[in-house]
């Protein structure tokens, strides 16, 4: 990782600059927000190794900060781009299940791995893309299709959530348009539950899906719906 990045990073845990509350990531975007936000993780990432030390479980912990380093470490090299409000508002999904981790002890262990899943899906699918000097892959173009037994069907409204998260609502991320029978909206690269609903609020299908796995800038998701 970059020296300046990581004494930076550093520096805003020791002097307190991240303290509550945090910034709205949605709304600032911006290689600030960005940073400070890669530096809680990093923070939170401490804490995790501390706090499994000795177990078995300090191996995933190790992990999630390689990935992060990893990440951040493209991030730099593309020249710190802006990140979009996208892209945070999936980063801080992963913050907050570790900060929730370290501070609920009913929390399970699977969601430090789907922070870990998460994290490596986004790490893989950046450098997947263009040289350092050409920029930072964000997002893909997803296009969710519903149909049934009878064929495609439409005026479906399509929900996602990073998976740990399930159906809870309000959505993380929501597309624009109800299906079709298709809609298409932009997703950072992770792992997600993607749902669709009728206009009313009834959840009527879900599916776990990994978005960027092809680490291309497209995917699809079908959905399938079960007759009434």
């Amino acid at each position: 990782m970059n020296r300046v990045v990581r004494t930076g990073i550093a520096l805003a845990v020791a002097t307190g600059s991240l303290s509550s509350p945090r910034p709205a990531y949605t709304q600032q975007t911006g290689t600030r927000s960005a940073f400070a936000l890669f530096a809680e993780l990093y923070e939170a990432t401490g804490s995790l190794q501390e706090r499994l030390r000795a177990k078995a479980d300090e191996k995933l912990a190790t992990g999630i900060s390689a990935v992060l380093d990893s990440l951040l470490d493209r991030w730099q090299a593309a020249g710190a781009p802006q990140l979009g409000p996208e892209y945070l508002e999936s980063l801080e999904a992963s913050n907050e299940a570790l900060r929730q981790f370290l501070t609920d002890t009913l929390t399970a262990i699977e969601s430090l791995i789907d922070v870990y899943d998460d994290l490596h899906t986004k790490a893989r699918f950046a450098y997947a893309g263009p040289g350092a000097g050409a920029g930072f892959r964000q997002t893909v173009a997803v296009t969710v299709t519903t149909t049934g037994d009878q064929g495609p069907l439409n005026g479906f409204l399509i929900n996602a959530n990073p998976k740990r998260y399930g159906t809870r609502q309000p959505a993380r991320f929501a597309f624009n348009a109800p299906t079709t029978p298709r809609t298409t909206s932009q997703l950072p690269p992770g792992n997600y539950t993607v749902w669709a609903e009728r206009p009313q609020g009834i959840i009527v299908a879900k599916r776990s899906v990994t978005i960027g796995a092809l680490m291309v800038a497209v995917d699809s998701v079908t959905i399938l719906i079960a007759p009434e």
